[in-house]
């Protein structure tokens, strides 16, 4: 029986492989060795050893640089740069960041819509699954011909049942375009075609209707949202490998900041609350970046809304944050 280590190699080398036996790489401190034998994935994601009788043997899989014995040898010795390119089965990664520029002596989530115009310090989720209406506060944010953003990408979790959606549409200015899925949570909006500009011109918004709540932004000329916000969808499980966050000098005031991690379980449920996972602090003239990396990685359950959240000791703090994930469809 092949050990987990091992399957963990195994899911690692198989894009590579494309049925070629494999060698062995050995140094002082780690040694990976599959004798006479083939990797093949099947249709349901299983690794099979062929054949049957195949010996594998791993040791100090952690790190392991693995030198494969193909045609050409393939030194493997980073698998986050296999997750992002879909080459690890079931896996996948997101990177959250986002930015409040008015931070003050309150509890402030760090998302776009934390700016001294719109000065919306907390987001609230919409009261159910809504169709949302994205509109900019620039004409030129418009397709097919605008000179600003003229198509636009929208990211979340929604149908209904907290699964993963996702769309995109041609905007239309200042004139409201409204989603055709109905979302829970708008994780992430990307401009996805410009005109000459090459840039969004105005603020783009995204309200949830009936509620009239505006879920996620798009600050003028930035292109995407900054939004260190994000929920885990219904059947994955999501790892949080590391979160960080910065006080920005050039712009904010000068001061210090809490820094903390959320998450809210059961997300779906009207009833549910944050819970705090992690904190840590800032000053402007002393450490302004701190970054905090999980070992074991932080799990996180399907349904749960993840956040960080900055507390100023004054007004008009500049504060950046996010986290990365690595996503495991169950």
């Amino acid at each position: 029986m092949i050990s987990r280590a091992a399957l963990a190699v195994a899911i690692l080398l198989v894009p590579q492989l494309a049925g070629a036996a494999i060698g062995n790489y050995k140094d002082q401190k780690r040694e990976v060795e599959i004798s006479n034998s083939q990797l093949m994935i099947d249709a349901t994601g299983t690794i099979l050893v062929q054949p049957a009788t195949s010996s594998v043997a791993v040791y100090g899989v952690h790190d392991t640089q693995l030198l494969i014995g193909t045609t050409e040898p393939i030194l493997i010795d980073d698998p986050y740069t296999h997750i992002p390119l879909g080459q690890f089965p079931l896996h996948g990664s997101n990177n959250k960041f986002g930015r409040s520029d008015d931070v003050d002596a309150e509890a402030t989530d760090v998302w776009g819509m934390a700016n001294t115009t719109d000065d919306q310090i907390l987001w609230l989720r919409p009261t159910t699954n809504r169709v949302h209406e994205l509109y900019s506060t620039d004409a030129d944010d418009s397709g097919p011909s605008g000179n600003g953003c003229r198509t636009l990408k929208v990211q979340g979790t929604g149908h209904g049942d907290f699964s993963v959606a996702s769309e995109t549409l041609t905007m239309n200015g200042q004139s409201y375009v409204p989603t055709l899925n109905t979302y829970s949570r708008i994780n992430r909006m990307s401009c996805q075609t410009f005109g000459t500009t090459s840039m969004n011109e105005g603020n783009i918004y995204a309200i949830a209707q009936v509620d009239a709540s505006s879920q996620n932004v798009i600050t003028a000329n930035f292109g995407q949202s900054l939004h260190a916000i994000w929920s885990c969808p219904l059947g994955h499980t999501c790892l949080v490998t590391n979160y960080y966050a910065s006080m920005n000098k050039s712009g904010g005031a000068s001061g210090a900041a809490d820094i903390t991690l959320f998450t809210r379980s059961n997300a779906d449920n009207g009833e549910s609350g944050w819970t705090v996972k992690h904190v840590l602090g800032l000053i402007t003239t002393g450490t302004s970046y701190f970054q905090h990396k999980f070992m074991p990685y932080f799990k996180v359950s399907e349904k749960t809304d993840i956040k960080i959240q900055a507390f100023g000791s004054t007004a008009n703090l500049d504060v950046s944050a996010g986290f990365d994930v690595i996503e495991v469809l169950d």
